[in-house]
């Protein structure tokens, strides 16, 4: 995975990772959910997207991924471990 953040989320997704090469039949028997509910690797994923085309581009509500706090990632986290969170409304074309 990626160098430039390395931590505990990242070794456990390159060793889900492996295993699965190793043992393409097997079920996953990770705790993937808590994997996803980390804020390393919501920041991780965040670093990823945010220089794409169209990310700067206001959706329904004003709001765009332009410097995105790690309090904010840090928020969603929690609030996808409590299985609070909730997605803002999109905009159709």
């Amino acid at each position: 995975m990626a160098p430039s953040l390395d931590g505990h989320v990242f070794k456990r997704l390159d060793n889900l990772v492996e295993r699965s090469r190793i043992f393409p039949n097997e079920p996953i028997d990770r705790k993937i959910y808590r994997i996803l509910c980390d804020p390393d690797l919501l920041e991780f994923a965040y670093n990823n997207i945010k220089s794409k085309p169209g990310n700067m581009t206001p959706g329904i509500s004003p709001e765009t991924l332009d410097g995105m706090a790690k309090d904010t990632l840090t928020q969603i986290a929690r609030s996808l471990e409590d299985e609070s969170f909730q997605f803002k409304p999109g905009r159709r074309i």
